[in-house]
């Protein structure tokens, strides 16, 4: 289901999900890296859409996807739960 925000634009569970790692990554400034666990990743790629995939975010750029990534002890974990990213 895909609501209209305040401008207008339509935000749907994938909008929900950044918007809270977001939140939780500038919560913890501190935290130099971001791991989205459990995420299905749209690629633009040959390999497609990939489930049940980890996504590293390090100093604000992907570092690493991939299944079973592990990150600093600093840093801000969210679990995607399976949905789109």
């Amino acid at each position: 289901m895909r609501r209209a925000s305040s401008s207008g634009i339509a935000v749907g569970s994938v909008g929900r999900l950044l918007l809270v790692a977001s939140l939780l990554a500038s919560a913890h400034a501190d935290a130099q890296e971001l791991l989205i666990r459990d995420a299905r990743v749209h690629t633009a790629t040959s390999q497609g859409t990939l489930e049940h995939t980890d996504v590293l975010v390090r100093a604000g750029r992907i570092a690493a996807v991939g299944t079973a990534l592990v990150a600093g002890a600093g840093a801000v974990t969210v679990d995607a739960g399976g949905r789109a990213l």
